[in-house]
């Protein structure tokens, strides 16, 4: 991504008022170089709201499955250069509403694989069958995944600095060893 390049808010209400969540992240990100547009076609979606169980899984597999999200990226890749599309890996309608667009596509997982292998079987699979998703198929479908999560048995880095939210390897630390877990 370069500076100026559009990115997508997803925000419930799907519009970016004074002091909303949704605002303070677009002023991040246009002070950060980046061009701002809030989603327009996604579900809107109060993560706040009280739900019980039942409802909480209905309105977040409609999340996941919801194609407005991917539209609103197929839309903004077709009024700028793009060179890749980053999506979220839950957002799978999105995903896959991107990829038939044949846009290049980057999935951003922030979890483990074997939690998506069990969900796929399990009852969340099940409901994101019934929407009309087969989750393995689309979080396999980009070329490229960009995978943010550390194994379990790598430890934490020690040495990291706390001011930079603990996630920098001191300059003393050698090179990554297998799958990106740093020895000391």
């Amino acid at each position: 991504m370069t500076a100026r390049t559009p990115s997508t808010c997803w925000s419930s209400p799907p519009t970016c008022t004074p002091g909303s969540c949704c605002a303070a992240t677009a002023a991040w990100l246009e002070a950060a170089g980046f061009v701002f547009e809030p989603v327009r076609e996604g579900l809107p979606y109060d993560s706040a709201a009280p739900r019980s169980t039942l409802s909480g899984l209905r309105d977040m597999t409609a999340i996941f499955a919801d194609r407005g999200i991917g539209a609103d990226a197929v839309r903004l890749a077709a009024a700028t250069r793009t060179d890749v599309v980053v999506v979220d890996c839950l957002l799978l309608g999105a995903l896959r509403t991107v990829r038939a667009a044949g846009l290049p596509t980057v999935s951003l997982v922030h979890t483990l694989w074997s939690f998506f292998a069990a969900e796929a079987r399990g009852p969340i699979g099940a409901i994101m069958r019934i929407r009309g998703i087969r989750m393995r198929q689309a979080l396999e479908s980009p070329k490229l995944s960009l995978v943010t999560v550390r194994p379990r048995r790598c430890r934490p880095a020690s040495g990291t600095s706390a001011s930079s939210g603990g996630t920098s390897p001191s300059p003393r630390r050698r090179a990554p060893t297998r799958r990106g877990c740093w020895s000391a």
